[in-house]
């Protein structure tokens, strides 16, 4: 509600820069969304930045990874600072406006189930989600970022998938996805409202794929080097252990597949 408020705030300010000529009206009007922003403790955006479709993940300190697979130790203590994460996976429709906007081509390999438009685009290589998150001023998340907003981030309830502790509740795999990906957002999203972070197409991440260190990190940015990029959160193939918030993979970043769709973040202006 907050978020909304400010949004509608930002409009009317910036309404109010469109209808007067005096070149202090400007300033006068990010001084009050300023204001209003800080009344109301929301992160400060400068009038007009876009986070439609976004969701605030407030920043914090949480223990990443699990003890269940040797790719998951060490569990080691990570800081974040805040962010916007995507509400949905990037929609074969939004993919498609990139494409047309820019001249690329669509993947030449069409899934199964077709180019439908509230689906979650895939076929889609590590370089391509690169050049449509650079495209819209977007960015892939980091690991540690795709981990803490599955989790929860603030609000997490501990559960094992991102916002239940059951996957048929939050995801579709194996048992029940008809061998399909399918549209985004028809199950229950996470503690943040975030959807499909379990489960529906694994998720490209900005990291190079590599080993966990024990030591406590700060908004760390994984391996230096690699071959292979982290997708996280399993896909409608999988079955339900990938869907785990801890669970992590790779792929090469050259590759697409009808498994691997992405969802971007937004840094929050400082």
């Amino acid at each position: 509600m907050k978020h909304r408020f400010f949004f509608f705030a930002s409009k009317l300010t910036r309404l109010a820069f469109l209808s007067k000529k005096g070149h202090t009206q400007p300033y006068l009007s990010y001084a009050f969304a300023a204001w209003l922003c800080a009344f109301l403790s929301v992160p400060t955006l400068l009038v007009g930045q876009d986070t439609t479709s976004m969701v605030f993940v407030k920043g914090g300190i949480f223990d990443m990874g699990s003890t269940k697979y040797p790719n998951e130790m060490p569990i080691h203590t990570v800081t974040l600072d805040d962010f916007w994460i995507d509400k949905y996976e990037v929609s074969v429709a939004e993919y498609r406006s990139f494409c047309e906007a820019t001249g690329r081509a669509m993947p030449e390999r069409e899934p199964a189930w077709g180019w439908k438009d509230d689906y979650p685009m895939v076929n889609v290589s590590w370089k391509d989600a690169e050049a449509y998150a650079l495209h819209v001023g977007k960015r892939l998340p980091t690991e540690a970022e795709w981990e803490y907003a599955a989790r929860g981030g603030a609000k997490s309830a501990n559960y094992l998938y991102a916002g239940a502790p059951y996957p048929q509740l939050v995801g579709w795999f194996d048992s029940n996805s008809a061998n399909t990906a399918q549209p985004r957002g028809l199950k229950k999203p996470n503690e943040l409202g975030i959807y499909d972070m379990s489960g529906n197409v694994w998720e490209w991440c900005q990291d190079f794929y590599g080993s966990y260190t024990p030591e406590n990190q700060t908004n760390p940015q994984g391996a230096k080097t690699g071959i292979n990029r982290v997708i996280r959160g399993g896909s409608w193939f999988g079955n339900a252990a990938n869907l785990r918030t801890a669970n992590r993979y790779y792929s090469p970043e050259g590759f697409g597949s009808s498994l691997i769709g992405f969802r971007l973040v937004k840094d929050v202006e400082k």
